[in-house]
């Protein structure tokens, strides 16, 4: 038996459970409202389950008290265990508050050390403004469904991720905090929706439609399922907040569609993250699967290797204009790119600005797979890296505060309301030394603006109120 803690708010806990055999579980929270349900499978993942024997149960606890740790005691398979899960506080406290960023997890590493192990001593020893972190956001990519092998059907892809949920290291990690999760195409496959020669998987519109119904259902699953509840029926993206600070979390990766009515977010959900920016009154997070200060694609050669936000371009524009007409100063929260880095764009009219932290990747996928070596390697780690979103209006260019392209790395940030705005304080937290690390040599080369260079571990900048 297997617990997962999911994401936590004020009022209400989710649970991820994992039993063989016997279909019961009970869980005891004390003064909690509990339900378990076993969520709805697609026909394949529902058989790969049953030839392992395993059964999943959702678990919801409602109405706890906010701010405090709650001891969750979980009985299935004749086996008990107890995981203490925190309750977000109804206001940010004076001291502040902690929490982590992680993207891009290729589970699997067993050489000199091990990857999930020191994920956990870093995130349970490791501070920033005083505090650890009391939940963290994965920003997608937050399994790898799609690693390279000799069959790479819907099948192995669905049995990759329940590789992660049958690993001791990876449970112990997902026991330490609540987690928000959003995700990217490496739940799916690279470069969703567009179909993949190496992902057997995605050749053929019949057998891309099977493979994208099961991973969507693993998806749901294993992550979506754990989040608060979303913005509506069918939708992955959702909301929450702490006291002032509002938090939109965004999926732009499930919706997309290509050809000529191209989109990377339902329309309802860009609606309903444009509405929260205009009408929030406090400081803003919007998280997201892919950072909006890049490129409009990523190529490998003359391959497009995934699409970013600016190729979507009129809903790229929507954004931005959000982001730069809200009543503070928003923090954009992301990874997928395969190296870290804090920025701020600035309006020159009116000096509203955007600030972006993109965290990737906490455990980098390894350079050499056994049978596929040829085809397995990493992008490489360039000290120089291109950013150019050419339809910003008004905006001459981005200053990079701080950054680094370590290949195994987490963020550790600290928001504390302060009388001129919320300072946001970060780390990028190296996983295998706990320690912060940044680089000299990193720069943003932008056809927009001049190049600018950030040194120091530690960054801090205001989200300010705007007039």
């Amino acid at each position: 038996m297997r617990v997962f803690v999911g994401s936590a708010t004020q009022r209400e806990v989710r649970l991820l459970v994992l039993a063989q055999s016997k279909p019961d579980v009970s869980v005891d929270a004390s003064g909690a409202t509990v339900s378990v349900r076993r969520p709805p499978l697609d026909t394949l993942v529902a058989g790969l389950l049953a030839d392992t024997q395993t059964l999943l149960h959702h678990v919801r606890l409602r109405r706890l008290p906010a701010g405090r740790t709650h001891t969750v005691t979980v009985e299935a398979d004749g086996v008990s265990k107890k995981v203490k899960v925190a309750t977000l506080p109804d206001t940010l406290p004076d001291d502040g508050l902690t929490f982590f960023v992680a993207s891009c997890h290729y589970l699997g590493y067993r050489d000199q050390w091990n990857r999930e192990q020191a994920l956990l001593r870093a995130l349970e020893t490791r501070t920033v403004g005083g505090k650890g972190a009391s939940f963290g956001v994965l920003a997608g990519d937050n399994v790898y469904a799609d690693v390279l092998s000799p069959i790479h059907g819907a099948l192995s892809m669905v049995d990759r991720v329940l590789g992660y949920f049958e690993d001791d290291d990876y449970e112990a990690y997902r026991q330490f905090a609540p987690v928000f999760s959003t995700f990217d195409d490496h739940e799916l496959w690279n470069n969703y929706p567009s179909p993949q020669a190496h992902v057997q998987g995605t050749v053929g519109p019949r057998v891309r439609r099977i493979t994208r119904e099961a991973c969507l259902s693993s998806l749901d699953v294993f992550q979506a399922g754990l989040n608060p509840t979303p913005l509506r029926s069918g939708s992955r993206s959702y909301r929450f907040a702490i006291g002032e600070l509002g938090v939109f979390v965004g999926d732009v990766r499930t919706q997309r569609r290509r050809g000529d009515d191209k989109r990377m977010m339902s329309a309802a959900d860009l609606d309903a993250l444009e509405s929260f920016l205009a009408d929030w009154d406090g400081p803003t997070m919007i998280v997201l699967g892919q950072p909006l200060w890049i490129r409009a694609r990523h190529k490998s050669g003359p391959i497009v290797a995934d699409y970013n936000p600016p190729h979507y371009r009129d809903e790229y524009r929507r954004i931005w204009r959000a982001l730069l007409g809200a009543k503070w100063d928003p923090l954009v929260v992301s990874g997928d790119i395969h190296f870290s880095r804090m920025l701020v764009v600035e309006r020159a009219a009116d000096q509203h600005r955007v600030v972006e932290l993109a965290s990737s990747p906490v455990v980098h996928i390894p350079s050499e797979i056994d049978a596929t070596r040829a085809l397995a390697r990493p992008p490489k780690q360039a000290k120089t890296k291109n950013d150019d979103p050419k339809s910003i209006g008004g905006v001459p260019g981005a200053e990079l505060v701080h950054g680094c392209d370590e290949p195994n790395v987490f963020s550790l940030v600290h928001l504390r309301r302060e009388a001129a705005g919320l300072a946001v304080t970060n780390e990028f937290i190296d996983v295998e030394s706990g320690e912060p690390v940044a680089s000299s040599k990193m720069r943003i080369r932008s056809a927009v603006g001049p190049a600018s260079a950030g040194r120091d571990a530690r960054a801090r900048v205001l989200l300010r109120p705007r007039a």
